[in-house]
């Protein structure tokens, strides 16, 4: 029950930052991104054996320059396309039975393109939409809904292992109630605020939602047993490191991305 209790508060201070700076303006909200991505990023880059502070340098420039209106990425879509097919990469070394063996290069690219692009399109995802921040907003309580009732519904009443070798508390029941539990907030949004949406589209989007969190977690804990670590890190209460917090943003955002462009 303590552990519970930490986990919530700590969860709670953690989305209502990013809710306020999101609603604040975008300077406030790119700051915080900057922060959290850059303790992420070198959380993950402990976990695979590297380290550089380029990547810290590449997302403060790329957040500055747009926010400074300095910059706009000419063909964004090029960036998704990426660092989608980085996410597919790593789809496929979930199932693979195999330590992550690669160069300092591509460590150091792997770092860009599966953590700092990732931070880059979620401050830019309101840009591609009419309804601004609250879009940004909606994708973020979605990933949260997701993750929280997975992890209560999966404690509670959990008992089949739905990856027992990458992490053995994540369950069927939790996975499955957190992607139904998203599926009917979607739903109940889309019917209590204006939206340029449709329900389908807006069904697809929290489905994508649910599946690329859930994904993006199990590829966290392999980095994590790998590493033969609990926790990527102690910063934040009950949760562990932010890349802990952040593992299903980070993986989710460039899929959902996609289907905002596309709708």
């Amino acid at each position: 029950m303590k552990t519970l209790l930490i986990r919530s508060v700590s969860g709670l201070v953690y989305a209502s930052i990013l809710t306020i700076a999101l609603l604040l303006d975008k300077l406030a909200f790119s700051i915080v991104i900057l922060i959290i991505g850059s303790l992420t990023v070198l959380e993950f880059q402990k976990l695979i054996g590297h380290f550089s502070v380029l990547p810290v340098v590449i997302l403060a420039m790329i957040l500055y320059f747009d926010y400074a209106q300095l910059f706009r990425m000419p063909n964004i879509e090029i960036l998704v396309s990426v660092v989608i097919l980085v996410n597919f990469a790593l789809i496929r070394f979930l199932f693979q039975n195999r330590t992550l063996e690669l160069r300092q290069e591509l460590k150091l690219l792997l770092s860009l393109f599966y953590i700092i692009a990732p931070c880059y399109l979620l401050v830019t995802t309101a840009q591609i939409s009419s309804e601004s921040e609250l879009i940004t907003l909606a994708i973020l309580v979605l990933i949260w809904v997701n993750d929280s009732v997975a992890y209560l519904i999966g404690k509670t009443f959990g008992k089949r292992k739905l990856f027992k070798s990458i992490s053995p508390k994540k369950t069927l029941e939790g996975s499955l109630g957190g992607l139904l539990l998203t599926l009917v907030v979607a739903y109940i949004a889309h019917h209590s605020f204006q939206s340029s949406y449709g329900l389908v589209e807006t069904l697809l989007i929290a489905l994508s939602v649910s599946i690329f969190a859930t994904i993006g977690d199990l590829i966290q804990s392999k980095f994590k047993r790998l590493a033969n670590v609990k926790d990527s890190g102690k910063i934040i209460p009950g949760h562990g490191g932010m890349y802990d917090r952040l593992d299903s943003t980070l993986f989710s955002i460039p899929f959902v991305y996609l289907l905002l462009f596309i709708f």
